[in-house]
């Protein structure tokens, strides 16, 4: 009888000791440094308050296990005698999808964020091998069981590894790298803040020249006027002048949220995120809204961005320049498809109403610009695998993940790095845009919008020649 007594404490203790080592892996992801900053959600604040409870009971156990190691030896040969002195940038950009230089500065802007300090247990994961193992996953798509033995590290540090440099990318990168010119980033995050654009006390000058074909430019003296007109003026070389980016959507496929079936269940069955993207002439993003559920129709997404409220207050162009062609005040314009509500800076194609050869030929200029952004959208999955399929993250964190890689979409193009993956995205944001619901204030910018774009449409008429 003792002996019984004896086995069933035995088991409760193990078992016990199990579910603690349980609960100390979701501490050790619950102390990331991200949490300290990322917990504008409810769920991320329910999941820590749910964590540190749990650690209240479990800690007064206190329950002791032998280890026989304290690290599982594994083999790091492949990252250690292969990947970092072997390889040369082709095999880097084909894993990696940047060359050595390009993640060695990578390496360097995040180093600040996730070094970590080095103690008498242990060495800490280098920054070196985390960025590595990040960059994997996302190119590759591949579960993390595989980059783990491929790097000679555990699950759990694979899985805490994804997380953190991706949030350490938003955090250090995004205002750097996704915004209008090379200095755009306080101006972002600025429009994203509600803050307005010009500082008390500034001096604005404004500037008027004329331009071919009796046009008249109006700017601003603010110092990324150049970097936006080397934009403007690669779309003009597209057939489309005046214009700073162009917009489209996707859908990024998740898996569905526990208690939340119908939630982010889109039109084509399963559960997805939308990432509205604007590109510039070089198919670089200038903005990215992410998060929204892909119930949602793109104009619904667009009305409620950061971007359609900046563009509104005339806050997310540098100095604001005006095109006047025959009397009509043209703002910085950006294009969409047919899915996208009209504003006096949003041109879509006239469509079916395209009845004149000036209306024809605009709606040919606009597709032929417009497909910047498309190609962009298939360049993003091609080269981070892992948004053409489901992400495994969960609901909190599938947004920083995509933020991260449309970020290393800019870092990599920007460095011109090839695309080995797919040109295509399999899966666009189109939706037929007849019949859209106009508000009352949509309505006044509607009739704007086509003032301005059967200006534009004969001004790109007559500068063809014809």
């Amino acid at each position: 009888m003792a002996q019984v007594v004896i086995l069933l404490l035995q088991n409760t203790v193990s078992l016990c000791h199990a579910h603690l080592r349980h609960i100390l892996r979701r501490r050790r992801a619950a102390q990331l440094i991200f949490h300290s900053e990322k917990l504008g959600t409810a769920s991320r604040r329910s999941t820590l308050r749910g964590i540190r409870l749990r650690q209240r009971w479990y800690v007064l156990a206190d329950i002791r296990e032998h280890r026989d190691c304290w690290v599982y030896p594994r083999s790091q040969d492949w990252w250690e005698r292969i990947a970092l002195r072997v390889w040369d940038d082709t095999h880097w950009i084909q894993c990696f999808r940047m060359s050595r230089g390009t993640f060695n500065e990578l390496v360097d802007a995040l180093r600040p964020t996730l070094a970590r300090q080095s103690t008498n247990m242990r060495e800490p994961v280098s920054v070196e091998k985390r960025v590595a193992v990040t960059l994997w996953c996302l190119a590759t798509g591949a579960c993390y069981r595989v980059a783990a033995d491929h790097f000679g590290l555990g699950l759990s540090t694979v899985s805490d590894a994804v997380l953190e440099v991706c949030f350490a990318i938003e955090k250090e990168l995004l205002s750097k790298t996704v915004c209008l010119g090379d200095e755009v980033g306080k101006v972002s995050d600025g429009c994203r803040k509600g803050r307005g654009f010009a500082q008390a006390g500034t001096k604005v000058v404004c500037v008027v020249f004329r331009v071919p074909d009796g046009a008249l430019l109006r700017i601003s003296n603010h110092a990324c006027f150049w970097s936006l007109f080397q934009i403007m003026d690669g779309f003009t070389a597209l057939g489309f002048p005046h214009c700073v980016g162009a917009i489209d959507g996707t859908h990024i496929r998740i898996g569905q949220p526990r208690g939340k079936p119908d939630q982010y269940g889109n039109r084509k069955n399963y559960s997805s995120i939308l990432l509205q993207g604007t590109v510039d002439h070089t198919g670089r993003f200038v903005d990215a809204e992410v998060g929204w559920s892909g119930k949602n129709h793109d104009a619904f997404v667009f009305r409620n961005s950061a971007l359609c409220a900046a563009m509104d207050n005339g806050a997310f162009v540098p100095g604001n320049p005006s095109l006047t062609v025959n009397g009509v005040s043209v703002p910085p314009l950006m294009i969409s498809d047919g899915a996208y509500p009209m504003r006096w800076w949003l041109m879509k194609p006239y469509g079916k109403l395209a009845v004149t050869p000036q209306q024809k030929y605009f709606d040919r200029c606009l597709a032929r610009a417009r497909n910047k952004v498309e190609c962009s959208f298939g360049r993003l999955k091609g080269r981070w695998q892992c948004l053409l399929h489901r992400l495994k993250a969960r609901e909190e964190n599938v947004v920083t993940i995509v933020t991260a890689c449309v970020i290393l979409h800019n870092l990599c193009e920007a460095k011109g790095h090839a695309v080995l993956g797919s040109l295509t995205d399999p899966m666009p944001l189109t939706m037929p845009g007849d019949g859209l619901e106009y508000g009352e204030n949509d309505r006044g910018m509607l009739d704007e919008g086509k003032r301005v774009r059967d200006a534009m449409a004969a001004f790109m008429y007559s500068r063809c020649g014809r």
